[in-house]
């Protein structure tokens, strides 16, 4: 299971693998730091998609790296 999401606190991003944070920074690094993990850039573009226009923090990936949903 992966997960991206925002922290407000830090104004960062952070990329989780099965519940542990692997990676943080902005958007653009942790986005090239999860296509490194396996996911596809198709996934991560309907994935921010689909968070901005709900306005959701989170996005939600499966064990096989396609995105789930957001909240």
């Amino acid at each position: 299971m992966y997960r991206i999401r925002f922290n407000s606190i830090n104004k960062n991003y952070e990329f989780d693998k099965n519940g542990e944070t692997l990676f943080k920074g902005n958007l653009n690094d942790v986005t090239d730091f999860a296509l490194e993990e396996g996911l596809d850039v198709d996934d991560l573009e309907l994935a921010y998609k689909t968070t901005t226009n709900n306005k959701h923090t989170v996005a939600e990936f499966g064990i096989n790296g396609y995105f789930l949903f957001s909240k």
